[in-house]
């Protein structure tokens, strides 16, 4: 009987409002795909006269918790800090990286949190590089999957797609 060779499952998750959640299978012999790719779960909320968009905490937690079910390997986390031309947003970025942290926690995920510059220099991209240079990266890696980042709006797939690859770089691919 032929043994059926396993693959490896890797996450990473660009925690903004406009980010998005990865999984990606590399197998043992070939290329990785993408297996999942969603923008990051949020809702409108009335704050003031403002509509804003918010994290929706239920669905980053069911996300942790299938996540955990999928067995991953490991997840990567964009490791956002406060950044003063922000301003108030610097709230939202961290309420993200909790929500996904927790999430992960919640599903028993292995992740770790990574520093753009880190994740951008272990992918071949320069540690400034924009959001536009993380897309054409990851239609590269992923030709497969290139539609997923076909449009600008994609760079939260895109660059969650490529910190994913450096997770399963980090694992040597299995």
């Amino acid at each position: 009987m032929k043994k059926r060779l396993r693959a490896s499952r890797f996450g990473a998750i660009d925690p903004g409002v406009n980010g998005a959640a990865v999984m990606i299978r590399w197998p043992r012999h070939g290329a990785p795909r993408i297996e999942e790719a969603i923008d990051a779960p949020t809702t409108t909320k009335k704050i003031g006269r403002t509509n804003r968009k918010v994290y929706s905490l239920n669905e980053i937690g069911d996300i942790g918790v299938r996540w955990g079910e999928e067995n991953l390997k490991l997840v990567i986390i964009e490791d956002v800090t406060p950044n003063p031309k922000f301003g108030a947003n610097n709230f939202t970025f961290g309420q993200g990286k909790t929500a996904w942290e927790m999430a992960m926690i919640m599903g028993g995920v292995p992740y770790m949190l990574v520093r753009p510059q880190s994740w951008k220099k272990e992918v071949g991209l320069p540690s400034k590089a924009d959001k536009e240079a993380s897309r054409l990266l990851a239609m590269k890696l992923f030709p497969k999957d290139a539609d997923l980042f076909k449009l600008k709006k994609d760079d939260g797939k895109a660059e969650a797609a490529l910190m994913a690859y450096r997770a399963g770089i980090l694992h040597g691919g299995t």
